[in-house]
Order: structure tokens, then sequence, then C-alpha cells
């Protein structure tokens, strides 16, 4: 389906331009931070949250039809890249994230939308 073919594409945009960008996890360490996303990662999300709603929009009621085929080796060093990228997320999410309601920043629980 070529929907998902953009959705794809898309997202490795994203993650090429957050590749270089020059942006280091290293720089979330330092307490000038102060709790604020870099620019760099917002950009990422912001392109990867649009493709996905442009995605979840073109086939919300049907696909139009189109194939798109890729090899194994394509598709395994796709997912290899997002899950490293969805793994070390995670870990800025824990060192990004307010401090929470009696949370000193210790407790191990990952930022979400549920409370």
């Amino acid at each position: 389906m070529a929907q998902l073919k953009d959705l794809v594409d898309s997202i490795e945009i994203a993650l090429d331009t957050l590749d270089n960008s020059g942006f280091s996890d290293e720089l979330i360490s330092q307490p000038e931070m102060n709790f604020t996303v870099p620019e760099e990662l917002f950009s990422y999300w912001d392109s990867a949250t649009t493709a996905r709603e442009k995605f979840n929009k073109k086939v919300k009621y049907s696909f139009d039809g189109e194939t798109h085929s890729y090899t194994p080796t394509e598709l395994s060093v796709i997912l290899k890249r997002w899950i490293l990228h969805t793994e070390i997320g995670l870990d800025r999410a824990m060192k990004i994230s307010s401090l929470g309601d009696g949370d000193d920043g210790s407790s191990g629980v990952s930022p979400s939308y549920f409370r």
C-alpha cells in the first residue's frame, strides 16, 4: 500500500534529519537544559507525528490499492533503526521529563499522558 510507504519514507527522512542535525544526547544531561525538549528532538517528533496523522487520515476508510515491496534486508534495516531510536527515545524521556508529583527523579516511572 502506497500510504504505508509514504509513512515509512517520511519517518526515515525525519530520522535522517535528526541524525544529521549534530544533536547529541550528552546535551540532555547539562543543567541548563532545565527539562526542555531540544529543538532537534521536537522537530523530529513533529515530523513523525504529522506523518502518522496523515497516514491515519488517508487509510481511515480505505487503501488506495497500490503496492510497494521491501526486500527483507531493507525492512530489517528500517525496523532495526526504528527500534534503536525508540529505545533511545525512552531513555531521553526519562532524562527530559518533569519530576512529577512526589518523584525526585529516581522512581523509574517514564513520563506519559496518563495519570
